[in-house]
């Protein structure tokens, strides 16, 4: 009986572990002009489930633990496959964690995605300046701060597959234990 509850205790242990995302980009800065644009490029080892936020708008809290303030302009993320120079997926609004006090609307960016391995890039736009073509795109639109701060934050992390199924692996070997154990 012992020896299944030190496996069980593993298993919890490993799901702890292997829950925790990985830091991709996490980055603050402020635009100088509308027509600005960030770019970022990640490369993923593995499968991984990606979650890509802005946190202007609204405000909250980033990966690296920095409080944003609310009060930023309307932003948008575009993320790009780089071997190919495809956009994959773009978002204005939406996903917000935080809704901002400006009539209760929440215009931060938020892309979850699943995505093979490989090299990828991400651009940061003002709204209005929707990126057109391939990775180190142009603006297309009459972009504007809208009132709003010239600030941005943005956050990219993933859960590298191998721990996914790390994890169900060890469920599995439990199992297996769990069942000897019992025919003993």
């Amino acid at each position: 009986m012992k020896k299944v509850l030190l496996v069980l205790a593993g298993v919890v242990l490993l799901s702890i572990q292997g829950s925790a995302a990985v830091i991709l980009v996490s980055d603050v800065g402020t635009f100088s002009s509308a027509t600005d644009m960030r770019s970022y490029t990640f490369t993923l080892a593995a499968p991984s489930d990606v979650i890509m936020r802005t946190w202007g708008w609204a405000g909250g809290t980033n990966l690296n633990g920095v409080v944003i303030p609310a009060g930023g302009f309307d932003p948008i993320l575009s993320l790009y496959r780089l071997d190919t120079n495809a956009q994959i997926a773009q978002n204005d609004d939406g996903g917000c964690a935080n809704v901002g006090s400006s009539a209760g609307l929440c215009w931060d960016a938020f892309i979850h995605t699943y995505l093979a391995a490989g090299n990828y890039g991400v651009v940061l736009s003002v709204f209005n300046n929707f990126p057109t073509g391939n990775f180190f795109p142009t603006g297309a639109g009459t972009p504007s701060f809208s009132g709003r701060t010239t600030n941005y934050a943005v956050d990219l992390s993933g859960v590298p597959e191998p721990v996914t199924m790390a994890l169900f692996g060890s469920g599995l070997l439990a199992l297996g234990f769990v069942r000897r154990f019992r025919r003993s």
